[in-house]
């Protein structure tokens, strides 16, 4: 069973949230904050890994799959 775990709102109407659950590939949402509405999930180019961080309007941040880098997104970089 999946869980709701740590979020960056990256725009006001938007939410970044990751779920716990027993996987190895982290699972991104983008959800409004409004409702809880799910609006899809969030694939990326690059290999990340653990919850999504606030980075500032309109972005986020992961840790690389290595743990060596920061990447930072922003709803046009992910789908």
């Amino acid at each position: 069973m999946a869980r709701w775990d740590e979020g960056a709102y990256p725009y006001e109407d938007g939410a970044v949230v990751g779920t716990d659950g027993h996987t190895t590939e982290p699972r991104h949402w983008l959800v409004d904050p409004g409702t809880l509405a799910l609006r899809g999930r969030i694939v990326y180019s690059l290999p990340v890994t653990g919850s999504p961080w606030p980075a500032g309007p309109g972005l986020w941040a992961t840790l690389a799959e290595d743990r060596t880098a920061v990447h930072l997104w922003s709803p046009t970089d992910a789908s």
